[in-house]
């Protein structure tokens, strides 16, 4: 069984409710794949890893995810952190949920991501959870939910099918608007609004900056040992002075541009 029959059960067994999922990666061909069954119902779905090289696919499978993505009933949301203790974190669970109202009456999770070879290639595990495990999952899910931010429009844009021109509902309030990098998000509260790569890159200039001032010390004390004449001491200095201080225009002119 795949894990594509798995969910095709599940939905069957239960055909009431909106619909929740939860995928770490999804693609247009897993998109398309659930619009054929869930047409007429309310479905959100969050995604971990949202980068553009996932979206890529035929022609009717964009097409048929960017129909979907229109739907009034549908919400997509996105949730990834650099700011995680561990280093950077996604969201990663695969879960399936059945709601009435703000609570899960039946629970699927397991293995399969929101793709094709997920769907129907890969070997993967799904089962139904209950008792204690369904609220957990429950819980979780709906927590990292509120934490997600709307996606539809960059996802349109992935999908070369322009942009989401409806009303969406904001980000909640507790959650910071997310900054694009590379084709992903990360929350933008991190130390100074700065990112690692920003970071990285600003450290980069700073050391060509150092590097550019040993040298002018170097070039000036050469000077001082070999001319011993007073003006010239003097000249040399007034040199590495003016050196200094086209080096610390030049590396903030860098670092700036590197943040903005």
């Amino acid at each position: 069984m795949t894990a594509a029959d798995r969910i095709d059960w599940f939905l069957a067994d239960h055909p009431g409710g909106s619909l929740m999922v939860f995928v770490g990666y999804a693609t247009p061909a897993g998109f398309a794949w659930l619009a054929e069954r869930t047409e007429g119902r309310a479905v959100r779905v969050l995604v971990g890893d949202a980068r553009p090289k996932y979206w890529k696919g035929s022609k009717s499978h964009r097409e048929a995810a960017a129909e979907f993505v229109r739907r009034d009933d549908v919400e997509v949301r996105n949730w990834y952190t650099k700011r995680a203790r561990q280093g950077p974190a996604e969201a990663h669970l695969k879960a399936w949920l059945v709601c009435d109202g703000e609570t899960a009456t039946a629970v699927l999770h397991g293995s399969a991501n929101l793709t094709h070879k997920g769907l129907y290639r890969n070997v993967e595990t799904m089962a139904e959870a209950h008792g204690d495990d369904m609220a957990r999952i429950d819980q979780q899910a709906r927590e990292l939910w509120d934490k997600g931010w709307d996606m539809q429009g960059r996802l349109l844009g992935y999908l070369g099918t322009g942009s989401d021109t409806r009303q969406r509902p904001s980000a909640p309030a507790t959650q910071s608007a997310p900054v694009p990098v590379d084709g992903r998000h990360v929350v933008s509260d991190l130390p100074h609004g700065a990112t690692r790569g920003r970071r990285r890159a600003c450290l980069h200039a700073w050391g060509w900056g150092a590097g550019i001032l040993v040298a002018l010390i170097v070039v000036a004390l050469a000077v001082v040992l070999v001319v011993e004449h007073w003006s010239t001491i003097v000249l040399a200095f007034q040199g590495l002075v003016v050196g200094i201080a086209i080096a610390v225009v030049l590396v903030g002119a860098a670092a700036l541009k590197r943040y903005l």
